[in-house]
């Protein structure tokens, strides 16, 4: 069986659940105070069924930039302090793009709309993949003619998985 429905490693939980019959635990709320139990991600299940469903519309990652050996970098701390960029990305059927942006290691939050602005965006084209998966050469961030898939891209980055779950 091949499906090209999008699943990330935090559907695994809540697909062992749904395929063992347990109760599923709720939705991790927002914020800080988090039940004992919670799933953020999906039940591939309904993908074993039915290849052709898909239970999100796009998946989400996140990745600290190191500190060290990037002191040249504004806003870095070459000491080894704690993260300060992350860069946060979203991957679509289509789609990779990703926002750097300044971090607040304690509150674990982004700062979206800092006055530094972004430290970097990456843009990548997957509509057609390449026989030697090289389709991540070209960074299409400044590409004009990608504004708009970029504007789309950066909302859907920045509303989070909760809005790209479909229902199944």
């Amino acid at each position: 069986m091949r499906s090209a429905s999008l699943v990330e490693l935090i559907d695994l939980f809540p697909s062992l659940v749904d395929l063992t019959g347990l109760p599923m635990p709720p939705v991790c709320p927002e914020g800080n105070k988090r039940p004992l139990a919670c799933v953020e991600g999906s039940s591939v299940a309904p993908i074993l069924k039915d290849p052709s469903v898909q239970t999100k519309n796009a998946s989400f990652s996140q990745y600290p930039r190191p500190n060290s050996g990037f002191a040249h970098l504004p806003g870095l701390d070459s000491k080894g302090g704690p993260e300060q960029v992350m860069g946060y990305t979203i991957r679509t059927d289509k789609y990779r793009y990703t926002e750097w942006v300044y971090f607040n290691s304690t509150t674990a939050t982004p700062h979206w709309e800092d006055s530094r602005g972004l430290m970097g965006v990456e843009l990548y084209d997957h509509r057609e993949p390449t026989v030697n998966f090289n389709d991540e050469n070209t960074n299409m961030a400044h590409n004009e003619s990608m504004k708009s898939v970029m504007e789309e891209l950066q909302r859907a980055l920045r509303s989070g998985w909760r809005a790209a779950k479909t229902t199944t």
